[in-house]
C-alpha cells in the first residue's frame, strides 16, 4: 500500500498554515471577545462635584400665578449624572425634574425624575438622586425645576443669591407664569444693578470612559492580533 509522504518543504508550508490558521483563530476570537466588553455596563468612577453655585441669602415666597421656578446649569465633566441637590425647606414631598434646555431657557422635556418625600421644614441642603444614572456631556446646558402638590405646584423656601455681581455665569434662575420660561431677573426691577439671579445648588457626576475610548481598546487589539498573525504567516528562513 502506498504511503502518503511529505517532502521537507511541503512540511513546513503545511505548518505555517497551521499556525497561521491558529492565530487567525486566535484573532477573531479576539475581535468578538472585544465586542462583548462593549455590552458590559461600563464602570464608574465615585461621584465627585461638578457644579455649585453655595451663596444664597434670600428666600422664594408665594408667587402669585407662578406655574415653576428652574434652574439652568453648565456641564463640566462628562459621564453620569448622580445627585442634584439644593437649599430648600418644604413641608411635603419635593419632586425634582431635570429638563431639557433650548435656546439658553428651560423646556417642558423632562430627562430625569427624583423624589425626596420627607424634605427638612427649615432650610436645608436636599439632595436629589436618580436611581437610574443619566449620561450628561462637557459643555451640555441642562435645567432642574423642584415641585410639590401644593401651593400650586410652587416650591416655597428655595435659598437663592443676586447682587451686583453674578452668583453662577453657567446658568440662571427663570420662573413661568403659564406663558413660558423667563429670567426670574426681570422680577427684580427697581431693586439696584443685579448682575444675575441662581439657587444654591450642587451637582454630582460620576465619570464614565467615553465610547470613543472603548472604540480605541478595540482597534488596539485587532491591531496586536493582525501584527502576530502577519508574523507567524512569514516563511521561516531554511539554512543548509
Amino acid at each position: 500500500m502506498d504511503r502518503l509522504r511529505l517532502t521537507q518543504p511541503a512540511l513546513e508550508h503545511a505548518m505555517r498554515r497551521s499556525e497561521g490558521a491558529t492565530v487567525g483563530s486566535r484573532l477573531v476570537v479576539g475581535v468578538f471577545a472585544a465586542f462583548a466588553l462593549l455590552g458590559i455596563p461600563h464602570p464608574t468612577s465615585a461621584s465627585t462635584i461638578d457644579q455649585q453655585q453655595l451663596s444664597f441669602g434670600f428666600t422664594t415666597g408665594f408667587l402669585d400665578n407662578v406655574q415653576g421656578l428652574a434652574q439652568t446649569f453648565t456641564v463640566g465633566t462628562s459621564g453620569e449624572l448622580s445627585s442634584i441637590s439644593i437649599v430648600l425647606a418644604a413641608s411635603s414631598p419635593i419632586t425634582l425634574n431635570l429638563l431639557a434646555v433650548s435656546g439658553g431657557s428651560p423646556t417642558n422635556s423632562i430627562l430625569g425624575t427624583s423624589v425626596v418625600s420627607d424634605p427638612s421644614s427649615s432650610p436645608a441642603w436636599t439632595t436629589f438622586s436618580f436611581g437610574s444614572n443619566i449620561a450628561v456631556y462637557s459643555g451640555e446646558v441642562l435645567a432642574f425645576q423642584p415641585s410639590t402638590s401644593v401651593s400650586g405646584g410652587q416650591v416655597l423656601g428655595i435659598d437663592i443669591a443676586y447682587n451686583a455681581a453674578n452668583p453662577y455665569a453657567g446658568g440662571e434662575l427663570f420662573i413661568n407664569r403659564g406663558t413660558g420660561w423667563s429670567p426670574f431677573i426681570s422680577e427684580l426691577t427697581g431693586q439696584g444693578p443685579i448682575g444675575g439671579v441662581d439657587a444654591a445648588f450642587e451637582t454630582q457626576v460620576a465619570v464614565t470612559p467615553l465610547p470613543s475610548t472603548w472604540t480605541m481598546m478595540l482597534i488596539g487589539l485587532a491591531g496586536f492580533g493582525f501584527v502576530a498573525y502577519r508574523r507567524k504567516s512569514k516563511p521561516a528562513l531554511i539554512t543548509a
